[in-house]
């Protein structure tokens, strides 16, 4: 849970779902950015099997079952691992070298930083 939002993933892994009051950054993942309460939606992943998903103070994480990171929201001090951008309001792939090759077991998500182990 975040300060404005909240993820959950369904049993079994099959979807993600995100609302909350406030969608400043785009952290509920639906695309678009509103101070409007954001009604219990769909965070779209293309089908892929989702293992554990975190909830920063304006971001999300959100991992797979086969190790990869999606992450959307406010990127204040890089904490959405995507390089260049201050925020992103699609959920988008974390594709670090730092992570290349490496089995992501979990997340975690701070205020503003985020953690893979």
């Amino acid at each position: 849970m975040g300060r404005d939002h909240v993820l959950a993933v369904l049993e079994g892994g099959r979807a993600v779902i995100s609302w909350g009051p406030a969608n400043d950054f785009g952290q509920v993942g639906h695309g678009g950015v509103h101070a409007a309460p954001s009604r219990p939606g769909i965070v779209h992943l293309s089908g892929v099997l989702v293992r554990q998903v975190a909830c920063g103070e304006y971001h999300s994480l959100i991992l797979t079952v086969d190790g990869e990171i999606f992450s959307c929201g406010l990127n204040a001090h890089g904490a959405l691992g995507i390089a260049g951008r201050d925020s992103g309001q699609q959920v988008e792939k974390v594709t670090s070298n730092h992570l290349r090759g490496l089995p992501v077991r979990c997340v975690a998500a701070g205020a503003q930083s985020s953690m893979a182990l």
